[in-house]
């Protein structure tokens, strides 16, 4: 997977500072490389972060998942075009 995304933060607290917004989209990034995680699953690098003016709440999933048309309409004229312009594709492992 490679492209633009929006970044969500979860509702429940890993231990961090209290201040960050929680269960809501806060920013957007671009996957630009992916590769298996020790652990197993996926490990993704991200560039060109972008944080979010204001946060838009929205119930997040486990995983990737598809953004409620609802949000979308939330979301600043200028991500939006970033969306547009490079949309998040799903490319065939080499």
């Amino acid at each position: 997977m490679r492209g633009w995304f929006l970044l969500h933060a979860s509702k429940r607290s890993d231990g961090g500072p209290a201040s960050l917004p929680r269960g809501c989209v806060v920013g957007i990034a671009r996957i630009v490389d992916c590769y298996p995680a020790r652990r197993g699953g996926w490990a993704w690098r991200f560039e060109k972060p972008v944080r979010l003016k204001v946060p838009i709440p929205m119930k997040g999933q486990v995983g990737f998942f598809t953004v409620p048309p609802s949000v979308r309409r939330k979301l600043p004229p200028r991500i939006l075009a970033l969306l547009r312009r490079d949309p998040l594709r799903r490319q065939k492992p080499a």
